[in-house]
């Protein structure tokens, strides 16, 4: 939904060109207890009991499809 209540559909074929659009140029350095993925967002995974600890101090930089298996679908 945007801003001015406007729904404009995509489809699964859309989605790794628009996040390829959002992907950070330069990752953050790795810090043990964070894991920092493909748009460079640093996650605490500690506070992520449902996430596996050993992503723990890691870097991902696969696009999130069909998920980060932590945190997120592609779509959201």
């Amino acid at each position: 939904m945007l801003g001015n209540g406007l729904h404009l559909p995509i489809s699964e074929q859309e989605i790794p060109t628009i996040l390829e659009e959002i992907r950070a140029q330069h990752l953050p350095a790795e810090e043990g207890v964070f894991r920092v993925d493909w748009a460079g967002v640093r996650t605490r995974i500690p506070m992520l009991p449902w996430a596996p600890q050993e992503l723990a101090g890691t870097t991902d930089t696969e696009l999130p499809i069909p998920s980060d298996g932590y945190r997120s679908e592609a779509e959201e």
